[in-house]
């Protein structure tokens, strides 16, 4: 999550989920990006749909923390649009983006244009999908490639964010 130095100045830093639900939150919305219904942080997990915080444990068990009334008053806006409208609404100090790619927004990260928010708390990850004939021989070409691509691409996946986050100090939860 990102935001400019003009918003946190206006508006406050937010520095925990619940500071976070009085700001606008900015989320991109696109026929084939998956839209953003949950922060995550390690075990911790804020649905922002249910607006609830909880903890998962190690048997997948929820126990929730805290759950969150919001309305007018709160300020708390969930706000969607395309990339570069969601780009330009964070630039323009209209909110706090949750979604950008961080590849997208590097340069202004280095130039200080926007800052991290939250530095821990991050969407929720892309569930992919591949996709083949539940009768495919485990040796036929397409099982082949289908196991490979799956490890390369979470692998791959990984990498790329993992790059980033460490470049700009925001922690990364292994």
């Amino acid at each position: 999550m990102v935001a400019s130095p003009v918003y946190l100045e206006k508006y406050g830093v937010p520095k925990t989920i619940d500071e976070l639900v009085r700001h606008k939150l900015i989320f991109r919305r696109k026929d084939f990006y998956p839209e953003c219904h949950a922060l995550i942080n390690r075990d911790k997990v804020f649905d922002l749909d249910r607006m609830e915080l909880f903890t998962v444990d190690a048997n997948g068990k929820k126990h929730i923390e805290r759950k969150f009334s919001v309305d007018e008053s709160s300020g708390f806006k969930k706000i969607y649009s395309s990339d570069y409208s969601s780009f330009a609404s964070v630039m323009t100090a209209e909110g706090i983006s949750v979604d950008l790619p961080a590849s997208f927004i590097q340069d202004k990260l280095s130039e200080g244009t926007l800052v991290p928010v939250l530095p821990g708390w991050h969407r929720e990850p892309w569930r992919k999908f591949i996709i083949f004939p539940a009768k495919t021989p485990e040796d036929s070409a397409v099982s082949i490639f289908a196991h490979w691509y799956q490890k390369r691409e979470l692998e791959d996946s990984e990498k790329r964010w993992k790059t980033v986050f460490r470049k700009f100090g925001i922690p990364i939860t292994d």
